[in-house]
């Protein structure tokens, strides 16, 4: 079976995927590279197969944990062992990277055609929802039917995913990441906006002046973007190793520091139980601190 569901490392190729290519090109297939050795890895060798990871950079470690995690669902739900792998890794290698472990469990479930199960006991109550954003992003990336669901907490979190997949498949040119998003519907535009923030702060791949204009962009949903990019730094400050891109990126489109931004999630998530609507209310909570602070340093200048 291992030998079945070894995934060939061409997928990630963005000419073989008909995405735009730019000078981000590296960096974002990079990350993809990294994800597919996770998985790779511990789908040959269990969870200590990353130890074969070891030696890259700091700020990929993140992917390849979300590739493990890739291959814990997958394995946990094969063998029916209800996310004993999953757990594992969230309380060895992955600890440091719930954010992605999570996003990693929803694209294990995009790859068996399902849409994301509980698994009790393995998954946070309330980042279990990021399952529905890695769908997303699956889904978006590899061109599968997204589909709808009936709920429209759980689509919200998916088009998060979907606007996380557009900064890749636009190869991070800012204005063509605009574009796409201003051609889905109106009421899809903000979460679609928050996918692209997180991806652009954590990923990178884009410049200063970049940035600058993807903020304009965003227009009515310059919040959303700012919240994206939150969670970003927040993953990274969780990580114990933050980029100059993810600093860059903090200070821009949520105009504070990385240690700032992880506060605010924080502070946003105390008290919060574990459902959809929680979840997505602890993101408005993020937004409205982002404007909060925004609003008096306006009237401070």
């Amino acid at each position: 079976m291992r030998k079945l569901l070894y995934q060939d490392v061409g997928q990630i190729d963005f000419v073989r995927r008909g995405f735009r290519l730019g000078p981000a090109r590296g960096r974002l297939e990079a990350a993809g590279l990294t994800l597919l050795a996770g998985f790779n890895v511990v789908n040959e060798a269990g969870l200590d197969g990353l130890d074969l990871l070891s030696g890259i950079a700091p700020e990929m470690w993140g992917y390849a944990c979300e590739g493990a995690a890739v291959a814990c669902v997958v394995h946990d739900v094969l063998t029916l062992s209800r996310g004993r792998r999953l757990a594992a890794l969230l309380a060895g290698p992955g600890r440091d990277h719930p954010y992605l472990v999570h996003m990693g469990a929803g694209w294990a479930f995009a790859r068996l055609r399902l849409r994301p199960l509980r698994l009790p006991g393995a998954l946070d109550p309330l980042l279990r929802w990021l399952t529905w954003d890695g769908y997303g992003f699956h889904q978006a990336f590899f061109r599968q039917p997204v589909g709808l669901t009936s709920n429209g907490v759980r689509r919200a979190i998916r088009d998060q995913g979907y606007g996380r997949a557009v900064w890749f498949r636009e190869c991070a040119d800012v204005e063509a990441v605009a574009t796409t998003i201003a051609a889905f519907p109106l009421d899809r535009h903000a979460d679609l906006w928050a996918g692209a923030g997180l991806a652009a702060a954590y990923v990178g791949g884009a410049t200063s002046d970049d940035l600058v204009r993807l903020a304009r962009h965003a227009g009515e949903n310059r919040a959303d973007l700012a919240q994206g990019a939150v969670f970003a730094a927040a993953a990274r400050v969780r990580a114990g190793f933050v980029p100059g891109h993810t600093e860059q990126a903090a200070e821009i489109l949520a105009g504070t520091a990385c240690e700032r931004a992880a506060a605010w999630t924080e502070e946003a998530r105390r008290g919060r139980g574990g459902g959809p609507e929680e979840y997505m209310r602890w993101q408005a909570e993020v937004r409205r601190l982002w404007g909060s602070r925004r609003n008096a340093r306006i009237e401070w200048l």
